[in-house]
């Protein structure tokens, strides 16, 4: 029986040695895609599911000088499922709002809303927004308004500014938190601040936004004022 030459041998031998470690190599790649959290959990969309905000407000009164104020509560729930223009499954919103949520709910609007692989998107009186960029990384910016053309100055790019920390807010504690810087915009004569929490399995906890002009000789005044707080979540 005649026998490879070396040369054989040691090329099969070295042809095999590639072959395991580029086996290996994709296992671990695999296994590092299939382990990557992107924590879709801070936006979740649950059929059914109802918040219940509370919204406080202060808007300057330029004919009576001082800042008029307001509040209200705040009703959305999540309904039908259906395929948008791109082909993919979003969600109807329902909104409406009361004076006292002893009284009937009125005024009701439909928003819409979905995630993707990367993106939260919401269209909010039919402007589309992106809330949240997956996976969550601390420090992480995006353009907020990409998909509309109402963002006049590059600083309103939003980013993550917390990441997965605890946070209370009337009354409730949440294990793990993200909050989002949305605008950060400041200059001589304006400042335009606005930014907002959510929190794993329940969404959007907190927003506050606040746009204050710089009328001379020091004085300060605001054109609003405004905060949504969440007080019940149910799923």
């Amino acid at each position: 029986m005649k026998t490879l030459p070396k040369i054989s041998f040691f090329a099969i031998l070295l042809l095999g040695f590639i072959f395991l470690w580029a086996c290996r190599k994709n296992e671990v790649e695999n296994r590092t895609i299939a382990t990557v959290n992107y924590y879709y959990s801070y936006f979740p969309i649950y059929v059914g599911s109802t918040y219940i905000y509370k919204v406080d407000s202060l808007v300057w009164n330029t004919y009576k000088f001082k800042y008029d104020t307001s509040s209200y509560y705040l009703k959305e729930q999540i309904d039908s499922p259906f395929i948008d223009l791109a082909g993919d499954q979003a969600f109807k919103v329902y909104r409406w709002w009361t004076k006292d949520t002893t009284m009937a709910w009125t005024g009701e609007r439909v928003w819409t809303e979905k995630t993707t692989k990367n993106e939260a998107q919401r269209w909010e009186e039919n402007i589309r927004y992106l809330r949240l960029y997956f996976p969550v990384k601390l420090n992480y910016a995006w353009n907020g308004n990409k998909y509309n053309n109402i963002d006049s100055f590059k600083e309103y790019n939003y980013f993550y500014k917390e990441v997965h920390k605890p946070f209370s807010l009337a009354g409730i504690s949440y294990d793990s938190t993200v909050l989002v810087s949305q605008i950060n915009y400041t200059d001589a004569l304006e400042s335009h601040i606005a930014q907002a929490r959510y929190a794993a399995k329940v969404g959007l906890i907190y927003r506050e936004e606040s746009d204050t002009s710089n009328v001379g000789n020091g004085l300060t005044l605001g054109s609003y004022f405004t905060k949504q707080t969440l007080l019940k979540f149910t799923k």
